[in-house]
Order: C-alpha cells, then sequence, then structure tokens
C-alpha cells in the first residue's frame, strides 16, 4: 500500500524598524505639496524562495480638503524567485511600553514582486501628535510586522506493508463450533441437541466443569439441560467459544440468569452493563430483583443508587408496592442507602 502526506513550511520574522525625529517628520511632511514616504531597509524570513521585503510609510492627503491626514503603512516584495508568494501579516507600532498599538489586522495575501499591501489609513497624524508621549518616545516610531512566507505544498509518497489481521484464538474456537470439530460431549436443551468440547466447556465454567468430570467417571457424554430455553443456551455457548453475543441487549435478562448459573462471569459482566444502559424509572424495581436474584452486585449497586435519586417517580409505580410485599430485605437496602445520602448531603 502507498501513502502520501502533503506538507507545507512556513518561515518567521518578526521585523521591527524604528524612525526618529519624527515628529519633525510630520511638520516638514504637512506643508510639503509632493507626495512623502519612507521606506526600511531589506529584510526576508530566510526562506528558499530567497524572500526580500520593506515597509513603506507613507503621508496621504484628504480626498477634499487635499490635506495630510493619515499615515499610510505598506508592506512590500522586493524580490523572490517565484513570481508569486503567499504571506501571512500584520502591522503595528510599539508604544513606549512595548505593547503593540494601532495595527493592521493580519491578512493573508498573494504578493506579487513589487507589490505592496496594507493600509492607506493606517494611524491619523492628529491621534499620533495627541497621544505622542505614548507613540512617540523620544521622538522616535516603531513600525513592525511580524510576516510568515507559506511555502507550497510538498508531497511524499511512502510504502507502507499491509497490515495483516492475527487470527485470534476464538476465531479457531468458533470453527470449531460451528463445523463441529473433533466434538466429545452432548448438551441436550429441550428437544435440541448441541455438540461441544468438554476441554472448552470446563476452561470456562467451574460449573459445567463440575458436571463434565462426573460424567467422565461414567463414560457418558451426553447431558442433559433442564429450565433454560434453548435459543438462550444457543447464545451462551457461542459465547463459551468466541466472547460474542449477537444482540446482547434483547437477551440480557434471560443471558444474565444463566451466567449466573453456569458461573460466567465475563457474560455476567456483559449482561450488567447492558441492562444498566436500560433503566428507567419503570424497570428499576425489576433489574433491582433481578440483581437480587443472580447476585449482580454491579448492577445492585447502580440500580439502587439510581432508584434512591429518583425516589419519588418510582415510588409511584406498581412495581414498588410488589416490593414492599415481597421483598422487605431490598426496601431495607433502600431505605439504608437513602438514609446514607441524607447523611452525607448533610
Amino acid at each position: 500500500m502507498k501513502r502520501s502526506y502533503s506538507s507545507m513550511k512556513e518561515h518567521k520574522v518578526i521585523f521591527e524598524w524604528k524612525i526618529d525625529q519624527f515628529n519633525s517628520f510630520i511638520d516638514s511632511s504637512l506643508t510639503c505639496t509632493d507626495d512623502v514616504k519612507v521606506e526600511s531597509v531589506k529584510f526576508s524570513t530566510g526562506a528558499k524562495i530567497n524572500d526580500s521585503w520593506y515597509l513603506r510609510l507613507k503621508f496621504k492627503d484628504n480626498d477634499v480638503t487635499q490635506v495630510k491626514e493619515w499615515l499610510s503603512a505598506f508592506l512590500c516584495l522586493k524580490h523572490s524567485d517565484t513570481e508569486s508568494v503567499r504571506a501571512t501579516y500584520s502591522i503595528y507600532i510599539l508604544d513606549k511600553n512595548n505593547e503593540k498599538k494601532v495595527s493592521v489586522k493580519k491578512s493573508t495575501r498573494v504578493f506579487k514582486l513589487h507589490e505592496s499591501w496594507g493600509s492607506n489609513k493606517f494611524l491619523e497624524i492628529k491621534k499620533v501628535l495627541e497621544n505622542k508621549d505614548n507613540l512617540l518616545p523620544n521622538d522616535m516610531i516603531t513600525l513592525c510586522v511580524d510576516l510568515v512566507v507559506l511555502e507550497d505544498y510538498t508531497s511524499t509518497t511512502t510504502e507502507v506493508p499491509l497490515k495483516i489481521l492475527k487470527p485470534k484464538i476464538t476465531d479457531d474456537f468458533e470453527k470449531f463450533f460451528d463445523k463441529k470439530i473433533n466434538v466429545d460431549v452432548i448438551l441436550i436443551v429441550g428437544d435440541v441437541k448441541f455438540h461441544a468440547h468438554k476441554t472448552i466447556l470446563s476452561a470456562r465454567s467451574p460449573v459445567l466443569a463440575s458436571v463434565l468430570h462426573r460424567m467422565q467417571e461414567s463414560n457418558n457424554n451426553i447431558l442433559m439441560i433442564s429450565d433454560v430455553a434453548p435459543e438462550i443456551f444457543r447464545d451462551m455457548l457461542r459465547f463459551i467459544y468466541t466472547d460474542k453475543v449477537d444482540d446482547l441487549d434483547s437477551k440480557a435478562v434471560s443471558l444474565l440468569q444463566v451466567a449466573d448459573r453456569f458461573k460466567l462471569q465475563t457474560l455476567k459482566i456483559s449482561c450488567e452493563e447492558s441492562l444498566r444502559e436500560s433503566l428507567t424509572n419503570e424497570n428499576a424495581i425489576k433489574l433491582l430483583m433481578l440483581a437480587d436474584q443472580c447476585h449482580a452486585n454491579l448492577l445492585m449497586e447502580y440500580v439502587v443508587n439510581y432508584i434512591v435519586i429518583n425516589i419519588d417517580s418510582v415510588m409511584k409505580t406498581g412495581d414498588y408496592k410488589t416490593l414492599e410485599n415481597s421483598k422487605p430485605i431490598l426496601l431495607s437496602l433502600l431505605l439504608k442507602k437513602f438514609s446514607e445520602l441524607i447523611k452525607n448531603r448533610g
């Protein structure tokens, strides 16, 4: 498999330009009829394209009165090995505390050779003079630009070896189960026969291990299973081989019961987690009684906490009346938990 990556390099520079005797420069420019401008020395970001830039500061007339009212600030591209350069920039002034003032909003542009971008109305001259103690410390203005040159994307292609999915042991066990390879025990549930392997059943269920051990002593390879629906037993048996159950949520109650009966702890936890997600005010008491019946401690703790928090709504259900009559021990547990909650809040 081939994998391609595209990447772009950025080259950054912060250029600071100090212009002294600026107050005098303003005074002389205001009386001049020609365009007045001043340009910085050249600077570069160090990109491979050999970029070269400079800043330009000039005075702009009022379009109506023809009086110079604004300072214009521009970033200019002096040279590049390419015909155009994509760059992000922001122009601003530093005050006497070296804090940014009066900035041109950060912008991304494509500069062509000798082209400039910036603001015609960067700073009003009147405001400069009104705030010269702050903006012109020692009669000096500091104009700065944060510049980032963005190079073109470059792409590379690498060979990536195909990831080989390693078969899991449960995949092999599933084949044994589906194809009935080397089976050595028959489990009869209702009118359905299931062929299985004593070793796998014994490894997964201590209850089945004990029963199969007694069968081995009597040379019996047929085991009768009562009080379980064949379809539920089939799901349990498939879980024993694969650690999977299709559509667990719809079967969680029945599977929790058989998981407790045959001491399948992993299946039991999966069922408890599924039932926890289905918990509502209407089924809370049923799940509480189920958790008690199946010794499902994780589910029991979760349901008890839920009922205590939602006690007003749960007490209105018909199942709560049943609990009062048939399971006083569980009711006592709820009252104890409710009492603990009140103490903690107090």
